[in-house]
């Protein structure tokens, strides 16, 4: 092989191999949409939640805190 043959066939596998490399090396937009996605729901039930209360249309008495926590999932305050 000469030379100009030698440094065709580098390029080439040098350009095979980033072109691979790239694709695990860029983060993974489905995974983050989905997770933003996830936030966002969460945050205008949070919201939601919150208006209730504020207005009393929470379908039960307000009695403080208690009846705040009370009305928001278990997931967003922390608990399994």
């Amino acid at each position: 092989m000469n030379r100009t043959t030698q440094l065709l066939l580098a390029v080439i596998a040098l350009g095979l191999w980033a072109n691979a490399s790239a694709s695990w090396l860029r983060p993974a937009h489905a995974q983050t949409d989905t997770l933003l996605r996830s936030i966002d729901t969460q945050l205008s039930s949070i919201d939601t939640n919150i208006r209730r209360l504020v207005r009393g249309g929470s379908g039960r008495p307000s009695a403080g805190l208690g009846a705040a926590l009370a009305v928001l999932p278990l997931s967003v305050i922390g608990c399994s």
